[in-house]
């Protein structure tokens, strides 16, 4: 039997120092896992920023005529719609998260499991955000292209740069949360390891 000051190794992948269990997988910055833990977050603040900006400003002015035959310009702006306040709140919210997670992360190192745990749930919760931003965003997207009855009517065909935008956005956020979906993944499976010893 080892002396208590002994490291001892362990199946798994685990040390046993002075009576203490360390799992040697655990997320830290110099595994690859801690380093893809520190991209996809960057990544995801990045991206959610990127969509928040591009779908918050987007606009275009358009020429036409009205029901009398008068040439009048009109401004697009897709900041007027509910649902696109919904996106761009919800990608600024993610952003910021992901800002502070970051720096979490950085700072614990992946020394603690509650810290990973509280994570991992907020993670889950960020990519709940995000697909709902991103079905809004669709929807108004959609309507955008195809029209609705008399109520909305196709505006893609005469304002194709707000549409491409619009678009844009979308893609982007769906990144940010699809890097979310990855974070989560990986978090899990931390939590499981640690659980493990």
């Amino acid at each position: 039997m080892a002396p208590p000051e002994a490291k001892a190794s362990a199946p798994g992948g685990v040390q046993v120092e002075h009576g203490q269990v360390y799992g040697v997988r655990d997320v830290s910055p110099g595994t690859p896992v801690g380093v893809l833990n520190y991209v996809l977050r960057f990544a995801a603040l990045a991206l959610a920023l990127v969509a928040a900006i591009v779908f918050g400003v987007a606009k275009e002015t358009v020429t036409g005529t009205d029901d009398n035959g008068d040439v009048v310009q009109v401004t697009l702006k897709a900041i007027k719609v509910s649902a696109v306040k919904y996106f761009v709140a919800a990608n600024v919210i993610a952003a910021a998260y992901s800002t502070a997670s970051l720096v979490l992360s950085i700072v614990s190192r992946g020394a603690s499991s509650s810290l990973a745990l509280i994570l991992t749930l907020l993670d889950v919760v960020m990519v709940a955000l995000l697909f709902s931003a991103n079905g809004a965003g669709s929807a108004i997207a959609v309507i955008a292209r195809k029209g609705e009855g008399d109520i909305w009517t196709k505006i893609c065909d005469v304002a194709g740069k707000f549409c491409d935008s619009i678009t844009a956005s979308i893609v982007l956020s769906m990144f940010a949360a699809l890097a979310y979906v990855v974070l989560v993944v990986f978090g899990v499976l931390t939590i499981h390891k640690k659980a493990q010893y």
